[in-house]
């Protein structure tokens, strides 16, 4: 974007206390000539300071707009740099934009534009695409600020300043003023009382400093642990440095993962106890690091143990200060890369320019493909996603996504039934588009999933020999019978010819790695587990012990060996009280229907079996959570079964939604999931699975958050597919 800054144009709130304060003078002492623009005199302090932040209207949006233009004519600064909510009008960043076309406008965002409080932010939304790159702290908003328009978008997390979050020497404080055992620094939220509250009734003594608190419905247990309203600066460090324990939860309503208490306790030497997140997780080593809770019982008992094991909680503590500088959590580290961003004229969201994906049958039915084109779609500046039409409704992509659906809409049964010339025209005219899309020299990368597809590429290869290449099989090679010079035999038959002329393979199951035995090249090779998205299953819901009815789901194709039949037979029992419901979500073929339907209404139970059918992607995070249990029992023996352990996407998408999961009793799903205590075995009886309910229901609260805690730390599409992102990022055709 720039070869070099010299000028900077800082614009946000340079109140001492900041950290936006703190990243200005970061910038100073980097050596730019950096000149502030203060935005609190122009927003706060006024009548007009609700209309000004929550409507961006008002006396003083108009003076910080003229104050901007008369600066920049001053200044003409390489860089602008609009620190966290922008007030700048569309009207303004167009003019700076025709006039000034060589200056570059930044805006690095600390708060979710698109969370709770999203309706302060609303209009500003279109003057999110006058900006050249945006920096956020929030990966889902990558996607959100695309859909407006945004050019670029880059994830930069929070920071700490090392001349301020630091630990004190004895004298520079006084101890016994802020000495306590357990302490917690921040805003009022209904789930961070009702955690504090719980310790407090188990006995632990702790202190809380923040704003909202006395009106609190647990506010007589906790005033007399209430230290007073937030504090800042010096009184700030002096509270952080004289906890044993720091205590750390995340803001629901900016749907946080980190903050900057994440990386400013670390930093005053202190032992964090913090809300576990796939962040929190990334960035400091559980256990060795820092340390995590997801439910009320886990806080308790790591409170507990880190009060009487001081020697292990400094030792945690000493490895979360030093980890805090050595991975570059500080101020000057972030504002490098920013810096880095912007001057890179090989910065990775314009590094590739096009990426083609092509799938065969309607993603909607393949989501994995879902999550690597949301995650695909940040890296490149256009995505082409190719493809028959098979969903009524499609999901929706980023801003930077074109779906071209191919033929009239028609239904993945209804196309297998289809004649022998209706699928070879059809198998044409994806070709066609394959050659359409993939020819022009804007496509860098084309990803082909399942060997249909690949047949496609294995057609065209020479005409298509300068792209980077990537295969992805969902399936199995040979697993299906298939008609004879049918257009899946052939696929079948040419796969591993095809895969000669690819760069990159990749398959959701190393295991399934046995069936191709031909290729060779690992390092060109890229498990991708189907795990779900974080940006899809985003809800931090976790279900409580509160339900009078356990709604047990079964998601995917409906049929025989997944135990339904033993599930129907235990449907008019009670357990612990409660009733159960069977929810069936997913296509079935008519027979089986009618005799699943048959054996319900034998066993009187026909009310209490739902069927919900196809429906589009998007919308199924919002019925797993309305569930307690899911099913993921597959009792059949095929090669397909005996390599599902990272391959079921539904027994994952199950986790993200907080439920635990039964399974079939084999090697193959405990060499995947033994280790997590949300996983359930059966053998498939009526008698295990009443047994395994009772257990989860007796433990219902605990296991539904440690299920939902392993989504996010590890079992998320983003954990494994950012080897992907890696190696086309490193790709010398891209």
């Amino acid at each position: 974007m720039l070869s070099s800054i010299n000028s900077i144009l800082y614009i946000g709130s340079l109140d001492p206390s900041s950290n936006s304060y703190m990243r200005f003078k970061t910038l100073q002492n980097k050596g730019y000539n950096v000149h502030g623009l203060d935005v609190d005199p122009h927003i706060f302090g006024t009548i007009w300071m609700r209309f000004h932040f929550h409507l961006c209207f008002g006396p003083g949006i108009v003076s910080l707009n003229h104050e901007v233009i008369k600066q920049v004519k001053e200044l003409k600064p390489d860089l602008i740099w609009v620190d966290n909510k922008p007030f700048i009008k569309s009207s303004t960043l167009r003019q700076i934009k025709n006039q000034y076309p060589n200056t570059k406008i930044i805006n690095v965002i600390t708060d979710d534009p698109f969370g709770k409080f999203h309706y302060a932010w609303r209009a500003i939304y279109k003057t999110f695409k006058f900006y050249d790159c945006h920096f956020v702290q929030r990966e889902e908003n990558i996607s959100e600020l695309k859909k407006w328009g945004a050019n670029s978008v880059e994830t930069c997390f929070r920071s700490f300043d090392p001349n301020f979050h630091r630990i004190l020497n004895p004298e520079e404080f006084d101890l016994n003023k802020y000495k306590t055992e357990v302490g917690f620094i921040g805003s009022y939220e209904e789930d961070r009382e009702a955690y504090i509250a719980y310790l407090v009734q188990n006995g632990i003594k702790l202190t809380i400093t923040g704003d909202g608190w006395p009106s609190g419905k647990h506010w007589n247990i906790l005033k007399e642990f209430y230290t007073g309203p937030s504090v800042y600066g010096d009184d700030y460090i002096k509270r952080i440095n004289g906890m044993d324990i720091a205590l750390h939860f995340l803001r629901k309503a900016n749907r946080d993962q980190q903050d900057s208490r994440t990386f400013e306790i670390p930093a005053c030497g202190t032992f964090m106890l913090a809300e576990r997140s796939h962040l929190h997780l990334k960035f400091f080593e559980e256990g060795k690091e820092a340390d995590f809770f997801t439910s009320k019982e886990e806080l308790l008992k790591k409170v507990k143990y880190y009060l009487i094991n001081k020697t292990e909680r400094d030792r945690i503590a000493l490895a979360g200060f030093n980890r805090s500088f050595t991975s570059g959590y500080d101020h000057k580290s972030r504002l490098t890369h920013i810096i880095d961003c912007i001057k890179s004229d090989n910065k990775t969201a314009r590094k590739i320019k096009r990426i083609v994906a092509c799938i065969y049958i309607d993603p909607d039915f393949y989501p994995p493909t879902i999550n690597a084109v949301i995650n695909l779609s940040g890296i490149c500046q256009e995505l082409i996603l190719v493809t028959r039409n098979h969903a009524k409704l499609d999901f929706p992509y980023p801003g930077n996504v074109k779906l071209v659906k191919l033929g009239n809409q028609i239904s993945v049964l209804e196309s297998e039934q289809a004649s022998l010339l209706k699928k070879v025209l059809s198998f044409f005219q994806f070709t066609l588009n394959v050659f359409k899309y993939g020819i022009k020299k804007s496509t860098d990368v084309m990803v082909f999933y399942d060997a249909i597809p690949l047949l496609s590429f294995y057609l065209l290869k020479k005409a298509l020999k300068k792209k980077e290449i990537w295969y992805h099989n969902h399936d199995m090679p040979n697993t299906h019978n298939v008609r004879k010079y049918s257009v899946g035999w052939l696929a079948s038959r040419y796969e591993h010819q095809a895969m000669k002329y690819i760069d990159l393979f990749t398959l959701p199951s190393d295991d399934r790695l046995a069936f191709y035995p031909n290729w060779k090249s690992m390092d060109r090779y890229i498990s991708i587990p189907n795990y779900p998205s974080l940006n899809v299953y985003k809800s931090n819901k976790v279900n409580g012990n509160q339900f009078d009815e356990i709604r047990i789901i079964f998601q995917g194709t409906i049929g025989e060996k997944h135990a339904l039949e033993e599930l129907i037979a235990l449907l008019n029992d009670k357990i612990e009280g409660k009733s159960l419901r069977l929810i069936l979500k997913g296509s079935v073929r008519p027979n089986y229907k009618k005799a699943l339907s048959a054996l319900a209404e034998a066993k009187g139970v026909s009310d209490k079996v739902e069927w919900v059918g196809l429906g589009p992607y998007c919308e199924l995070p919002a019925l797993t959570t309305t569930c307690h249990i899911g099913i993921a029992i597959y009792m059949g023996t095929d090669n397909v079964r005996k390599t599902l352990g990272t391959a079921s996407n539904k027994i994952y998408e199950y986790a993200a939604s907080g439920l635990p999961v039964i399974l079939y009793d084999n090697a193959q799903f405990r060499k995947y999931l033994e280790q997590y205590d949300w996983t359930f075995f059966t053998d498939g009886t009526v008698h295990s699975l009443k047994a395994i309910i009772q257990e989860i229901v007796l433990n219902y609260s605990k296991i539904s958050g440690s299920s939902r805690s392993s989504f996010e730390s590890e079992l998320n599409f983003e954990y494994k597919f950012n080897n992907v992102i890696s190696y086309l990022n490193a790709s010398k055709k891209c």
